[in-house]
This record gives C-alpha cells, sequence and structure tokens, in this order.
C-alpha cells in the first residue's frame, strides 16, 4: 500500500514545474509567511508576558500605561503624579488620555482634596499660565481637565519649569505643585504610538 504524499512533498512537486527565478521568489514568500505566523503564535512566549497583559513603560519622570489589548473601555495614558518630597504623598496627578468621543486626547489635572474650589487650578509652564475649573471631585483629588490640542502638547514640550497652582483655606493661600518636564516629549510619543497601535486592525494582530 502506497503513503500518502506529504504536505512537503507536494509542494516540492507543484515547484519542480515552475521556471527556477519564480521557484526562488514562492519558496521566500513561503518561508516569511511561516515566520511570520511563528511570531505571531509565540509573541507571549517570547517577552515573557501574556500578548493581551497591560504595559507600563517609564521615560525619567513620565509613565506611559497601556490596558490589554481586550479592554476596550480603557486607553493608554501618559502620567505622572505630583509627590511631596518629605513624606512622599501623592498630592496630585497630570495626566493625558483619550475620551471616548473626543477627536484630540484630554488633559487632566488633578489636586489634593481640600483645595478651594471656586479659583480652579492654574497650570504654569514656565511663563505661561492659565486657570482651569474644577470639573468634579473624587477620592483621588479634584479634577479639572481640557483639551490637548497642539498648542498646549507644544508649550508642554517647551517647558522646563512647571507646576499646578491651588488656593489652599482658609486665607486661600496659594501653593505650588512643582512636577517635572523630564523624559515628557519620549513618553507622548510612545503615548500615541500605543493608542494608534490600539486603534488599528493591522497592528492589533500582532500586538
Amino acid at each position: 500500500m502506497s503513503e500518502k504524499p506529504s504536505a512537503l512533498a507536494g509542494v516540492a512537486n507543484a515547484l519542480s514545474g515552475m521556471p527556477p527565478a519564480l521557484q526562488r521568489i514562492i519558496v521566500v514568500l513561503l518561508i516569511l509567511v511561516v515566520g511570520v505566523i511563528a511570531g505571531w503564535i509565540g509573541r507571549g512566549s517570547l517577552t515573557g508576558a501574556p500578548a493581551d497583559s497591560a504595559t507600563v513603560a517609564v521615560y525619567k519622570d513620565w509613565q506611559v500605561i497601556c490596558p490589554g489589548n481586550k479592554v476596550k473601555e480603557r486607553t493608554c495614558e501618559l502620567i505622572q503624579d505630583v509627590v511631596d518630597n518629605k513624606s512622599g504623598r501623592r498630592l496630585g496627578r497630570i495626566s493625558v488620555a483619550q475620551e471616548k468621543g473626543k477627536k484630540e486626547p484630554t488633559l487632566f489635572l488633578t489636586a489634593p482634596l481640600g483645595v478651594l474650589i471656586e479659583p480652579g487650578v492654574t497650570l504654569r509652564l514656565d511663563s505661561d499660565q492659565k486657570a482651569y475649573p474644577y470639573k468634579t471631585c473624587v477620592a483621588d483629588g479634584c479634577i479639572a481637565m481640557t483639551p490637548f490640542d497642539d498648542k498646549l502638547k507644544g508649550t508642554f514640550k517647551d517647558a522646563s519649569d512647571a507646576a499646578l497652582t491651588v488656593g489652599v483655606p482658609p486665607d486661600g493661600k496659594t501653593v505650588d505643585l512643582s512636577f517635572s518636564m523630564k523624559g515628557f516629549s519620549d513618553a507622548y510619543g510612545a503615548y500615541r504610538a500605543g493608542e494608534a497601535k490600539r486603534k488599528s486592525w493591522f497592528w492589533r494582530l500582532w500586538l
């Protein structure tokens, strides 16, 4: 009883009747396809982490956090916590994230609970400063937000000195909560790249 020809033998027979140049092209394409499939199958084991796990990347004083690929309701986020140097307590947070239905990312400015609400929070970037009203207060603090448009993004990238200025009771005295701009440009680039990949059907095959 004759054995059934193997898949490789079948491919070899199919190639044998073709011109040598065409054979080489097909072999190269087959190798590329096999390599891509193998890379996709082993993408989790090669990195030592599941392909669908959340990722955290640090760029000096900034972090980029992206959720797992199957988490549709969340997006990547660019973050820096404002920390008290003496106590180590978190006083506030600066973050950039994409809100659903918004074309541009949103900048979130979080101040500690107990600040005066009426004056809002002032964002100072070098000599440029602007006050933003608080939208809500939650357990983490009082939050102001504004579109992170090209103008504001440019101001962030150029700034070397930055702070959130808040009013504190009982006399309304203002306090600066300084934060760092070190690593911002690289972190923002990584944040945008992460969001682009999450939205791209092509990149999602390999994430």
